[in-house]
């Protein structure tokens, strides 16, 4: 099964969540909000963390789920698709996204409009690039670049 890529408007706490003076001092929960109900995902729970691009070589981050967190995951969109779901990091609102199929098997495309530098700092706000990042479909050859 291929990871959900989930459609997000940035929230207008954008800039400040991730500006370098919000990195915190350790990796920073992850929560997941649709409406009252919600869930964090400790840093020990995340299994991938990466930034990287999509197919249309836009900037995206990736993010992999341990077993339990995937699983709570899939019941919260599960239950709410077609609402939206705010993605909170360092306890700051990062991303408002609406849910278009339940995310069943724990790996997250954030795809937005934003910069290598962004995504950089979300992936340092969850504990820097970690994780096995196999699942996740490599990102395309650079158009530019001449094949090998």
């Amino acid at each position: 099964m291929r990871p959900l890529a989930i459609a997000l408007v940035f929230a207008p706490l954008l800039a400040a969540a991730l500006s370098a003076a919000a990195l915190p001092a350790r990796a920073a929960d992850l929560r997941f909000e649709v409406g009252k109900e919600g869930f964090a995902v400790p840093p020990h729970s995340l299994s991938c963390v990466r930034w990287s691009y999509d197919r249309l070589r836009q900037v995206i981050v990736q993010v992999g789920l341990d077993t339990a967190a995937a699983a709570r995951l899939a019941g919260l969109t599960g239950k709410a698709i077609g609402r939206k779901m705010v993605i909170v990091v360092a306890g700051k609102p990062v991303f408002t996204a609406t849910i278009r199929e339940r995310i069943a098997d724990g790996r997250i495309q954030i795809a937005g409009s934003f910069t290598i530098g962004d995504a950089q700092t979300l992936v340092g706000q969850l504990g820097g690039r970690k994780g096995d990042c196999a699942a996740f479909p490599a990102p395309p050859p650079d158009p530019k670049k001449e094949p090998e």
